[in-house]
C-alpha cells in the first residue's frame, strides 16, 4: 500500500505523461505539477524509470477488471461493448504506455514477465467473445478466418496510438484520440457484422462518426 504522497506523485506523473509525451516530462516539469521540491520528490521515487514500474504494477492490477464481466449475465453484444469500454478506459488512463514505449525502452521485469499471460488471456477473451457474437448472429465469421480476426482485432487496438504517436509530429500528440482506434477496430467488421449492430457499438463507445 502506497502512501498518499507517493500516490499523488504516481497519479500525477502518469497524467503528465499521458498528456506531455513521456520523454517530454523532466523531473522540474513533475515537481512543479506537484508543487514539490525535486529532492523531496526523489526522496520518494529515484529515477523516472521507478515511477514507470508504479505505474504499470498499477496497469497490471487494472487489467484484472476486464476478466470480471465475464462473470455477468450479458448478452453477446452487450459483452463485446463492455468489454471495449473497460479497454477504453485503461488505454485512455495509461496512454502513454500505447504510444510512447519508444521513449521509456522496455516496460518493468514484472509487467514483462507478466505480458505473455495478459496477451493469452486477452486472446481468450476475444474468441469467447466472437463465439457467442457468431452464435447470436450477429458476428458472421468462418472458422479459419477466427485466429486472423481476433489477431487484427488486438492488433489494432493495442497499436493505433504507437502507430500516430510516430506518425504525428510531436506538437500534435496531445490531439491523439484514444477512441479513434476502436473506431478504426470496427473496419474489420464491415463485411461480418450488421449495420445497425456496429452503428450500436459506435455509439455506445461514443466513437466519432
Amino acid at each position: 500500500m502506497r502512501s498518499k504522497t507517493k500516490q499523488r506523485i504516481v497519479d500525477t506523473a502518469r497524467y503528465l505523461f499521458n498528456t506531455r509525451r513521456y520523454g517530454r516530462v523532466t523531473t522540474a516539469i513533475l515537481a512543479e505539477a506537484l508543487e514539490m521540491r525535486e529532492g523531496n520528490l526523489w526522496y520518494h521515487y529515484k529515477t523516472k524509470r521507478d515511477l514507470l514500474d508504479a505505474i504499470q504494477q498499477d496497469f497490471i492490477i487494472r487489467t484484472q477488471r476486464r476478466q470480471a464481466i465475464f462473470a455477468e449475465d450479458l448478452e453477446p453484444l452487450n459483452l463485446y461493448i463492455s468489454y471495449l469500454l473497460i479497454w477504453k478506459e485503461d488505454i485512455t488512463d495509461f496512454q502513454f504506455m500505447y504510444r510512447d514505449q519508444a521513449d521509456y525502452g522496455d516496460h518493468s521485469p514484472e509487467l514483462r514477465q507478466k505480458l505473455p499471460e495478459i496477451y493469452e488471456e486477452v486472446q481468450s477473451e476475444f474468441r469467447t467473445i466472437y463465439l457467442g457474437l457468431r452464435e447470436a448472429g450477429e458476428l458472421q465469421v468462418a472458422d479459419e478466418d477466427m485466429d486472423s480476426l481476433i489477431l487484427n482485432a488486438i492488433l489494432i487496438i493495442r497499436y493505433y496510438l504507437e502507430l500516430m504517436g510516430e506518425i504525428l509530429p510531436i506538437e500534435k500528440i496531445a490531439e491523439l484520440d484514444v477512441a479513434d482506434g476502436f473506431l478504426q477496430h470496427l473496419s474489420l467488421f464491415k463485411d461480418k457484422m450488421s449495420a445497425s449492430t456496429i452503428q450500436k457499438i459506435k455509439s455506445s463507445l461514443e466513437l466519432n462518426q
